[in-house]
């Protein structure tokens, strides 16, 4: 069996992947031809270079680091953003959840608590059937519990992002939100809590090198068995 390969197409693919590698190259010539005295160089700190763009290696991601330093008054604005989306969250949850036990009891005043429950959760609401308001409410307690922290540092808002909440998913719900929240409004010390960006981490950054050099293998694989002319590695 064969396979129709576009030839057009494989190489318009495999040159969006090389031409990442060809930036990160010119850009090296142009600090070598750079006088000796403006390059800065730190060797502690090598950088790794890979088809998928320029990667910072796990020393200088960690020299950043200043948890320490860094107060609760220094990401207020950010956390209390995140606690207002949780609080609406919750407040929309309750709201739906009041009219739907409502529209129950007014069809049958001798209706249970119960059976109002099941009854609720048996019709499938786009809110309060796909919200996991145990969850919203466990975010909010973690936050909570950091604001009132008077001395809280660095230290303290991370240990909230990471083991703030019990359960995996909500957990990297909060993660997530913190880490989002923190670089929007207050970009100059994200870096300073926290090694990697949003959604990102060491795994996930090797995985994505490694997946754009798979498929810069496998184009120039395609393009080899279909016969083109002129292809150099």
């Amino acid at each position: 069996m064969f396979t129709t390969v576009d030839i057009r197409k494989l190489q318009d693919r495999l040159d969006e992947i090389t031409n990442k590698t060809e930036v990160i190259e010119s850009e090296e010539i142009a600090e070598l031809k750079a006088p000796v005295e403006e390059q800065e160089v730190d060797e502690a700190s090598p950088e790794e270079v890979t088809n998928s763009g320029r990667e910072e290696d796990e020393a200088t991601r960690a020299g950043r680091l200043d948890r320490d330093n860094i107060k609760l008054d220094d990401v207020k604005k950010g956390i209390e953003s995140v606690l207002s989306e949780y609080t609406k969250d919750k407040d929309e949850w309750y709201g739906r959840y009041e009219e739907m036990e409502n529209e129950l009891r007014a069809k049958d005043p001798g209706i249970t608590d119960a059976a109002i429950q099941q009854a609720i959760y048996d019709m499938d609401d786009d809110i309060v059937s796909y919200v996991n308001i145990d969850d919203i409410e466990d975010k909010i307690s973690a936050l909570e519990r950091l604001m009132k922290t008077a001395d809280a540092d660095g230290n303290d808002i991370v240990q909230t992002a990471e083991f703030g909440v019990g359960d995996t998913v909500p957990r990297e719900e909060l993660m997530r939100d913190m880490k989002a929240a923190i670089k929007q409004n207050h970009p100059e010390v994200y870096s300073k809590l926290f090694m990697y960006d949003i959604d990102e981490s060491k795994g996930t950054t090797e995985s994505l090198a490694k997946e754009g050099d798979a498929e810069l293998d496998e184009l120039k694989g395609m393009l080899g068995r279909s016969g083109v002319m002129g292809f150099t590695n």
